[in-house]
């Protein structure tokens, strides 16, 4: 990943800037962990929101997931963020940032933990 970028996400995570949601990008005044992501990108002029959708490069407009374009920008993979897994302390493959965000419902705080052990 991007190590300037990686630096802006987590310090977006853990400014108290983004009111942290579930289940989609940006969904009214909410984003998820990978919504402050895309967020980030259209601050440097990739991509936009169209209301709560979020639209860059070619593709249709992305809801739920990682555009391509916000994955080629990072210098990461795209769909659901980086597959980070932790058991006992160790990473090995598994879990997307979705997952956590979502499912486990990690605090923005600690998904920017995630994202600095990990990434």
């Amino acid at each position: 990943m991007n190590k300037e970028i990686k630096a802006r996400w987590i310090k977006a995570l853990r400014s108290g800037d983004y009111k942290q949601g579930r289940d989609r990008l940006k969904r009214n005044d909410t984003y998820c962990c990978l919504g402050v992501l895309c967020d980030l990108s259209v601050k440097d002029g990739i991509g936009n929101w169209n209301g709560d959708r979020f639209i860059g490069g070619a593709e249709k407009e992305r809801v739920t997931t990682l555009p391509f374009v916000i994955g080629q920008w990072a210098g990461m993979e795209s769909g659901e963020g980086p597959a980070i897994k932790l058991e006992k302390g160790v990473k090995v493959f598994g879990r997307s940032l979705i997952y956590y965000n979502d499912d486990e419902k990690y605090s923005f705080d600690q998904i920017a933990d995630l994202i600095e052990e990990n990434l």
